[in-house]
């Protein structure tokens, strides 16, 4: 079954599973269609059963929140990409949540599944659009110490083209997570360097920085700094967002 095709059957089965249905149901669903083990994850089912948990969290609370607490528990990397997306939905819709929900986003961050990270950022991503103020507040908070984990996720947060397109505020903010990740990377040690979240961080900076550059010509500027600056460890990142194709077409 295809992405779209196993997205369409979660919709249609539904509203069965909320009269009906249980949770191991709709666990073993997600886990037949999770196109895992493999390259590819099945976001479209994940995004599908997001948005269907946000529209129904209301009415079935009771029902869905114990489930959404077993994929917390279960370890399986498909399920917590699932959860920690849809905890993005919920949030942006049910403020009542935001307590429950960001407790188990922010332990999210340190999972050792790096899909269930991303789910992290795929949430937030999602509720950035309904509320932003929140959004950037946690971000803020979880940022206050430079831990190169947690500023890369808020890199992936901000750094979402159609998001950012017209919204000058989240262009500021996503300038100035990459400013201080560019300082991690300049003033990191040998041991810094080994730190978790290091590594992914660097690899992030090779595509956001062109990100933010094509939204915000006035950010070529301080590219042209990096570049004259002549720091060894930034050459590799600052030649890959040169590299990109969105640079090209905008300049």
């Amino acid at each position: 079954m295809s992405e779209r095709s196993s997205a369409e059957e979660r919709t249609r089965l539904w509203s069965g599973f909320l009269g009906e249905g249980s949770e191991e149901w709709l666990t073993g669903f997600l886990l037949d269609h999770s196109n895992l083990p493999g390259p590819r994850a099945n976001l479209t089912l994940v995004w599908k059963t997001s948005s269907l948990l946000a529209e129904s969290w209301s009415a079935h609370r009771g029902q869905l929140k114990p489930c959404l607490e077993s994929w917390r528990e279960s370890g399986d990397e498909y399920l917590l990409l699932t959860l920690h997306t849809a905890l993005g939905y919920i949030i942006a819709e049910h403020p009542e949540e935001d307590d429950w929900a960001l407790k188990i986003l922010y332990e999210g961050n340190f999972s050792p599944l790096w899909r269930a990270r991303e789910g992290v950022t795929l949430g937030l991503g999602a509720a950035l659009g309904e509320r932003p103020e929140l959004v950037l507040g946690v971000l803020r908070e979880w940022c206050s110490e430079d831990s190169p984990l947690l500023i890369r996720n808020a890199l992936m947060v901000l750094a979402d083209p159609e998001r950012l397109e017209g919204r000058r505020a989240l262009v500021e903010e996503l300038e100035e997570y990459v400013s201080r990740a560019m300082n991690l990377v300049r003033n990191a040690t040998p041991e810094d360097r080994g730190a978790p979240g290091f590594k992914v961080l660097k690899k992030t900076l090779g595509f956001v920085i062109s990100i933010a550059a094509v939204e915000e010509e006035a950010f070529l500027g301080r590219m042209e700094e990096w570049i004259g600056a002549g720091v060894k460890a930034w050459r590799s990142i600052l030649r890959s967002n040169l590299k990109k194709k969105r640079m090209r077409r905008r300049f």
